[in-house]
């Protein structure tokens, strides 16, 4: 039997309603991304997902008895122990068109307050976040051979072995433009990419695909639905005191400009983080931020390193249900309990190991 099949099983048998009492009186923060406006969702499944999709999902949250809270609400409560019954956020990265075409009005339907933690640096330049536009260029290409023409002349050095791996030389080209400074030259290396792979980029940028949403669509949102908070300026968060608490000020700048009220809420980018970040976020006037880690959070989670729930196309509808009715929550229990266990046996094993030795 089937993961899927069963949680069905599960579901049937009414399993589902006796481990609600796992998701009662915490937090469960989802995270989404973007959402698909010509095939995302077959391109990657976890970071999209379709308009239909989303509405199911609100339907489903609302019919489990869910309150969504504001995140700033539900931050207070969560501090003070005083989450009753069951509470979500809703919060969504990075800030792309898609949000404001396709999410937006859904959420507007339910009139259900969400965060929208935006990365700033694409999102003031107006094109298509880089390297997202060439694996989506890469993945639909069919191209077996490539024409390097156009690739060559933007190359001043051989950094770039041309003939590699089709896959390899996706992540050399993303590389070179990451480690650019100016976005004109990401624009014309995509550009060429796109004729290399015979793919249209101008076409991405047209239909906006992975371009953020404008100064105006930002505005437009922040009518006490969507809270705008950070999520770093380039989509990065150094090691580093310095290099951190730039990348805060950076984006809390940028948004500063859009009037989005009070930004002490943050998202690490690509759900990367260390315990070192902590006391350089305080500094930086953070209250809260979130990770990709699964999970429910409660009044002794740590603020600044926040689980959430994932949800994209790549899950299924009952996966997503099994989170809402704490079947999930109660399966990472055991599973955490489980290694604890192991781990323990291990651990007396190797000192009994060593007291036999130590006596011989």
């Amino acid at each position: 039997m089937n993961k899927l099949h069963y949680l069905h099983t599960l579901k049937r048998l009414g399993a589902f309603q006796l481990t609600k009492p796992f998701a009662k009186n915490k937090l469960l923060i989802l995270c989404y991304h973007a959402f698909e406006l010509r095939d995302e969702c077959l391109f990657r499944p976890a970071l999209f997902q379709k308009q239909t999709t989303f509405r199911k999902r609100l339907e489903l949250l609302l019919s489990a008895g869910y309150r969504v809270l504001p995140l700033d609400d539900a931050i207070n409560l969560l501090q003070n122990n005083q989450l009753k019954g069951l509470n979500a956020v809703i919060t969504i990265d990075d800030g792309f068109q898609s949000v404001y075409q396709l999410a937006y009005p859904v959420l507007k339907t339910f009139n259900l307050p969400a965060t929208v933690y935006v990365t700033s640096y694409f999102q003031t330049k107006q094109t298509p976040v880089f390297e997202l536009a060439v694996q989506y260029m890469f993945w639909r290409s069919k191209r077996s051979s490539f024409n390097l023409t156009n690739i060559k002349t933007l190359l001043s050095d051989n950094t770039i072995n041309l003939s590699t791996h089709p896959r390899e030389l996706m992540h050399q080209l993303i590389k070179l433009g990451n480690q650019s400074e100016h976005n004109e030259f990401r624009e014309t290396l995509a550009e060429a990419i796109g004729f290399m792979l015979d793919e249209n980029y101008q076409s991405i940028r047209d239909e906006k695909l992975f371009t953020l949403m404008t100064d105006n669509q930002l505005t437009n949102t922040l009518n006490g639905l969507i809270d705008l908070q950070l999520h770093t300026h380039r989509h990065r968060l150094p090691l580093s005191k310095e290099g951190t608490i730039r990348e805060i000020n950076d984006n809390r700048e940028s948004l500063t400009k859009l009037n989005a009220g009070h930004l002490n809420h943050f998202c690490y980018p690509s759900g990367e983080w260390d315990r070192q970040h902590w006391s350089w976020l305080q500094q930086a006037g953070i209250a809260s931020a979130t990770t990709c880690k699964p999970g429910f959070v409660n009044g002794r989670s740590q603020l600044l390193a926040l689980d959430r729930i994932l949800d994209g196309e790549n899950l299924a509808a009952i996966q997503f249900e099994a989170e809402l009715y704490g079947v999930g929550e109660l399966a990472r229990k055991i599973k955490k309990l489980a290694n604890h266990s192991i781990g323990h046996v291990k651990w007396n094993r190797r000192a009994l190991g060593h007291e036999v030795a130590s006596n011989r």
